[in-house]
């Protein structure tokens, strides 16, 4: 929470991070957000992990068994502790090319980390 609060004026700040195990295993994805929980952040985070769950199984090549869940963090209104959102996949979410296109835009694909 440190990292993303406080946030910059008028911006949403994220800390997302993404385990991918091997095929057959759930694909885990944890984010931290400088927003309070809305159905507006809910709806993005839930883009992102499906979005996540898309690259996972063109990855991994586990079709028909691959479930991912993500699990949200947002600071409360009060300033107390924090709110918790979870979002979770099985399946093709089928999207179409200008869909996927429209998601990357908002969540790039992510660098491989340095060895």
């Amino acid at each position: 929470m440190e990292e993303v609060l406080p946030e910059p004026t008028g911006q949403i700040v994220w800390r997302m991070r993404s385990l991918r195990g091997p095929t057959g295993q759930i694909h885990l994805g944890f984010a931290v957000s400088s927003r309070s929980h809305s159905a507006a952040l809910q709806d993005l985070f839930g883009w992102w992990v499906q979005l996540r769950h898309h690259d996972a199984r063109t990855t991994r090549g586990d079709l028909e068994e691959l479930t991912t869940v993500g699990v949200l963090l947002t600071p409360r209104d009060r300033g107390e502790n924090w709110d918790t959102t979870m979002a979770a996949i099985s399946g093709d979410p089928e999207f179409s090319e200008g869909e996927l296109a429209t998601l990357r835009e908002i969540w790039p694909t992510p660098s491989p980390p340095a060895a």
